[in-house]
């Protein structure tokens, strides 16, 4: 039978049979027993690995009877655990983790992996081991593709930060190949993948642009990746002075009037302020959003609505 509430004293426990909702005056029969609690030490297993300076791999973990968190510290020089570099509230009592650290690690070091019985300090130690990181140099790079653009948004193929990658940014490029002005920038919060960035100015007519990979704020200087793709401009309407209008869900028509990157309750109320404009009226496969073949009419706005809200 599992306690509604744990206990972690040794004391005597009663079980009793009762003839209805137990209450001390309905007991038909009771016996008592000693409970001895057992303490379940809590382990881990940190092995020496290689490591990129982003995350490190806890082997194994048991947080035992008492332990809460499993931590990763950096060493002092006697050995004892200095700061720490990722904490971890595990959902489950055992197993293995792969923590992110807080601060990327660049040089080979020990470090210490640890199950605590809280938040983690060096007072609430339960359970640690130390391993040997080995750094691996893992350059950054970036897949710009060529590709037809219809607003201010550009598809950045793939990235990987490597060791030191921080942000990644769009450059329009000079007549000798170089960049020129950063268009737009992001800082990254995965170690790699695919991204769409917004720029500004918008680019408006066809020509090169870079994608790069930075160690910090985006400058010429601190180039980790690059790659350049021939941009060729399509552009959508834009309704109201707005930046070209965009699909949120890959189809035809134009959902995000005000061309923000989103679809709202304001795109809508655009939309109906400006459907007897050139940019609506002259468009119905991107606009007509009733598909009764016109556009512009309070119909279209109520189901460019619906679909938004939907």
């Amino acid at each position: 039978m599992l306690l509604e509430s744990a206990i972690d004293t040794n004391q005597t426990l009663v079980a009793a049979v009762h003839s209805g909702d137990p209450t001390a005056d309905n007991v038909l029969a009771a016996d008592t027993a000693a409970i001895t609690i057992e303490t379940v030490p809590a382990s881990v297993t940190f092995n020496d690995q290689t490591s990129s300076g982003r995350s490190v791999d806890v082997a194994d973990y048991d947080l035992g009877s008492d332990g809460e968190t499993v931590a990763v510290w950096s060493v002092t020089e006697d050995g004892s655990p200095d700061q720490v570099l990722a904490s971890v509230t595990p959902s489950s009592q055992s197993g293995t983790l792969s923590p992110f650290l807080a601060s990327a690690i660049d040089t080979n070091q020990t470090l210490v992996a640890a199950v605590h019985s809280g938040d983690p300090t060096a007072d609430n130690v339960l359970a640690a081991d130390t391993a040997a990181i080995t750094i691996e140099t893992v350059p950054a790079s970036v897949t710009f593709n060529d590709q037809i653009i219809n607003d201010r948004f550009v598809d950045v193929a793939s990235f990987s930060l490597g060791n030191n990658g921080q942000t990644l940014a769009i450059w329009s490029v000079t007549e000798d190949g170089s960049p020129g002005q950063v268009l737009g920038s992001v800082t990254l919060t995965a170690v790699s993948g695919t991204k769409s960035l917004g720029t500004s100015p918008y680019v408006r007519t066809n020509q090169t642009l870079a994608a790069t990979i930075h160690s910090g704020e985006p400058t010429a200087a601190n180039i980790l990746a690059v790659d350049t793709a021939d941009i060729a401009v399509d552009l959508n309407p834009s309704v109201g002075g707005n930046p070209p209008a965009r699909t949120i869900d890959g189809d035809r028509l134009l959902e995000d009037i005000t061309g923000d990157g989103s679809a709202d309750l304001f795109d809508a109320l655009s939309y109906y302020n400006n459907r007897n404009t050139d940019a609506i009226q002259n468009n119905p496969t991107q606009f007509d959003f009733d598909r009764d073949g016109d556009t512009g009419d309070l119909f279209d706005a109520l189901a460019l609505w619906n679909e938004i809200s939907g």
